[in-house]
């Protein structure tokens, strides 16, 4: 075969993911991590409902000063999906294929990168495939988490910044910057592979021994094209008060049973399980053995491999043994690693090709079998009966009415699946007099709750003319219209 069918067969796998997905692709958010997709959603509605502004990314929590902005990641890619909403109207299977579309092209990238540092498509086409099957990815290839912009971003970063080592050449030291530039905007712990123009910069200066014209010139373009980013997050870092990944390894007290727990968790079911399959061990195992071997690159990949590690570290108590999605960095070697040791074994003879691809097909049909209970309702972590009575809590209540929400610890899933804006409690804790005062003050006029206590609660009940919808779990309120001062 030619080089361009090796690129054919890598495209022919990527639309049969495609295929694998289609029954989810019209599924309403729900699932794993289902309150981190609520909050981009969040984003996206707010962006074609509301405020089209870029700079105004908007939840649906009033709670304190009576705003609902929320400034975390640049949201390019939110933003860019409401515009297709805006066009084609809010279906969630846009957003999906988006975010399909847009893990496509880091499959392409790692196959690219690959091919690149062993110079050899077959190992590339291997390296991507199994990249495209592996658990974490799969699930959260149509899944809208900002993240998967980022991973895909440095990924091409990576492939321009080792392209311009090679060739010298501006114009993909250009695209590199680029890349990088929106890897951090789209998400802030992604600008750790900046570490590529880290080391070129000190590599250089040791090299030269003094800060040569050419240095300036890398260095300043590269400072240019990153400065958006830096600017963002200087305005809107300020407002993270307590934000656990940027304090990482100091988020609360230092607890040996807790760091434990987290390690067992990553060296048993993290790396093994779920950033790779039973049917990626070999091949990654035998491709660090290979990677010392490479003729070049490895250097830069050693630096890569290191700054991930350095990363995990430091986010170790924040990623847990729950946020997965915060090791997506950790695949971009993993499976160049991998591609490495399809190549290793390649060089051997060009028949195991065929066995690998029986790999391929075999790593893509049980990472697709396995990634079924991630989308179950069960594993949303939520009550049943915002997803079996979604369309009867939705209309309860006029979409222009500001609504009480509780409880709900993340914040996002309640309001997103009942569809409502308002004030948002994360337990049975609500005052009389905070309704009152919303009721008086914020033209509060209904309440959705899932708590037993504030439901029996005798002096909520004297705020209530009217019970719209009852669940098992669920009940919504009409308030009085006003309440008043003794």
């Amino acid at each position: 075969m030619n080089n361009s069918k090796y690129l054919y067969i890598l495209i022919a796998f990527i639309l049969f993911g495609l295929y694998q997905h289609r029954t989810q692709l019209n599924l309403d958010i729900q699932g794993h991590h289902n309150w981190r997709q609520s909050q981009t959603m969040w984003n996206v509605r707010n962006f074609v409902r509301h405020d089209a502004n870029i700079l105004n990314p908007r939840i649906s929590n009033f709670n304190g000063d009576n705003d609902n902005l929320l400034r975390y990641e640049f949201p390019i890619m939110q933003w860019s999906i409401a515009l297709l909403m805006k066009l084609f109207g809010e279906h969630i299977i846009i957003a999906r294929l988006m975010l399909f579309l847009i893990g496509s092209f880091a499959i392409l990238g790692i196959f690219f990168i690959i091919h690149r540092i062993t110079d050899e498509w077959r190992s590339a086409l291997i390296g991507g495939v199994l990249f495209q099957y592996s658990p974490l990815f799969y699930f959260y290839t149509i899944n809208p988490l900002p993240d998967i912009l980022a991973m895909t971003a440095s990924i091409w970063y990576i492939h321009f910044f080792l392209k311009f080592i090679d060739t010298k050449n501006t114009r993909s030291l250009i695209y590199a910057s680029a890349f990088i530039l929106l890897a951090t905007l789209a998400k802030l712990p992604f600008i750790i592979f900046s570490i590529l123009s880290i080391f070129y910069f000190f590599s250089s200066l040791l090299r030269a021994r003094r800060i040569d014209r050419d240095i300036i010139k890398v260095s300043s373009i590269q400072i240019a094209w990153i400065l958006p980013a830096i600017l963002w997050y200087a305005w809107v870092m300020p407002q993270w008060s307590g934000n656990s990944v940027v304090k990482g390894i100091f988020t609360g007290e230092f607890d040996v049973d807790r760091y434990k727990e987290i390690f067992d968790f990553h060296r048993t079911v993290m790396f093994p399980e779920i950033i790779l399959s039973k049917y990626t061990w070999l091949l990654f195992i035998v491709g660090l053995f290979g990677l010392p071997t490479l003729k070049k690159y490895r250097k830069w990949l050693f630096s890569v491999i290191a700054i991930t590690i350095v990363y995990l570290v430091f986010e170790f108590i924040p990623i847990g043994v729950m946020h997965d999605y915060y090791m997506l960095p950790f695949l971009i070697w993993m499976y160049i690693v991998i591609g490495v040791g399809a190549h290793t074994i390649l060089k051997f003879s060009k028949y195991f090709m065929y066995p690998l691809l029986v790999l391929c097909v075999a790593s893509g049909l049980y990472t697709a079998d396995i990634s079924q209970d991630k989308w179950s309702i069960e594993s949303s972590g939520v009550e049943k009966e915002l997803y079996t009575h979604t369309a009867e809590l939705v209309n309860a209540v006029p979409s222009d009415e500001m609504c009480i929400i509780l409880n709900d610890v993340s914040g996002y899933v309640f309001s997103y699946k009942i569809d409502k804006m308002g004030y948002q409690f994360s337990n049975d804790y609500l005052p009389t007099p905070w309704v009152v005062d919303m009721i008086n003050n914020y033209d509060i006029h209904y309440m959705y709750s899932n708590s037993k206590v504030v439901n029996s609660d005798p002096e909520i009940q004297k705020l209530i003319t009217d019970t719209l919808v009852s669940t098992k779990t669920i009940k919504v309120y009409r308030l009085v219209d006003h309440v008043e001062s003794d």
